[in-house]
């Protein structure tokens, strides 16, 4: 059973060498999300939000977006039931 809210981790990882991790970081924490980096991936968390396809699609869309400004990708999210 999925709960009613929770803290959401958006995954992304990077082919570029020279993607700006910084400016990315930056940005996305500019909109509200905490970020950490993971055996070269970045992680960015956002919540705690609604569990909802709508709610999920409308960080996931603005993550996504900044990611590919920076030369970063997305790598699928869950839930950070893990923290």
């Amino acid at each position: 059973m999925l709960p009613e809210t929770a803290v959401v981790d958006f995954l992304f990882f990077v082919e570029e060498d020279d993607a700006n991790w910084g400016a990315f970081q930056k940005a996305l924490k500019a909109r509200g999300f905490e970020t950490r980096r993971d055996a070269g991936n970045l992680i960015a968390s956002y919540g705690p939000m609604p569990v909802t396809p709508e709610a999920i699609w409308e960080q996931e869309k603005v993550a996504t977006e900044l990611a590919i400004a920076y030369d970063f990708y997305p790598d699928g999210w869950d839930l950070g039931e893990d923290d």
